[in-house]
């Protein structure tokens, strides 16, 4: 709501200066907590820019539209993206910021932006360091805790190892050849979700369809997660009592 409402455009410096250096302050901010090498940092020589994304809103805590990327020569991006028509310079006699001035419409495709930054500025300040931590850690300790029962049952496999909080798994009854596994699995995710209890998605691994459950709501709890694996040994004990 504040990016909207504040109405900013940052795509040019002189568009609004602050809306920009505050990105340059957050995205530093976010290096400085992943441990970044400096030269990914904008005193180092690099620089990050805030993309928009739906990925990353599972733990910035935002919606959406507030991916990091961060590069080590900035020149390299923004002489592939960028976009200098004569009325976008800055000319500005009174700007102190020449040469080492940021455009961000210069480190994407699109011309306008919004004011993403105010975003993760505001998550930082409410949750700190720690408190986005234990945020992520807690997601991940709930995954983990998904993939060992997946694992503990006969029936079910984890197609790769979990990344994070994502857990790739399949019904892999020993009686079915390759071609009906997939099929049975495509019914056992539409299932799922045509419950409205809970939603997975897919993805396709070696040739695999593969059911993936990630967990990253910002108010999920170790609850939700026990349900979802309840729902989905409930669909598929309907599914195998089906076809035998």
């Amino acid at each position: 709501m504040l990016s909207a409402g504040l109405n900013v455009v940052p795509f040019v410096w002189m568009a609004s200066p602050v809306a920009t250096e505050l990105e340059q302050v957050v995205v530093d901010w976010m290096a400085r907590l992943l441990s970044l090498p400096e030269r990914f940092h904008f005193k180092g020589g690099g620089g990050g820019v805030l993309h928009g994304s739906t990925c990353e809103a599972v733990w910035f805590l935002t919606n959406m539209d507030c991916c990091c990327l961060w590069v080590a020569n900035p020149t390299t991006m923004t002489n592939a993206l960028s976009t200098d028509p004569e009325y976008l310079k800055n000319i500005n006699p009174a700007s102190k910021m020449t040469t080492d001035t940021i455009d961000y419409k210069d480190s994407q495709i699109a011309l306008s932006r919004r004011f993403r930054a105010i975003k993760l500025w505001v998550v930082l300040r409410l949750y700190g360091a720690a408190g986005m931590r234990a945020h992520i850690r807690r997601h991940m300790w709930m995954a983990e805790w998904f993939e060992r029962v997946v694992a503990a049952d006969e029936r079910f496999e984890v197609v790769v190892p979990r990344s994070f909080s994502l857990v790739c798994l399949r019904l892999r009854p020993r009686f079915m050849d390759d071609i009906a596994v997939e099929a049975l699995n495509r019914e056992l995710l539409a299932a799922v979700n045509a419950s409205g209890r809970a939603f997975i998605t897919h993805f396709v691994v070696d040739g695999k369809f593969v059911i993936r459950l990630a967990v990253g709501g910002a108010m999920t709890e170790l609850r939700h997660v026990r349900a979802a694996w309840e729902l989905v040994k409930e669909k598929a004990d309907e599914l195998l009592a089906n076809c035998c």
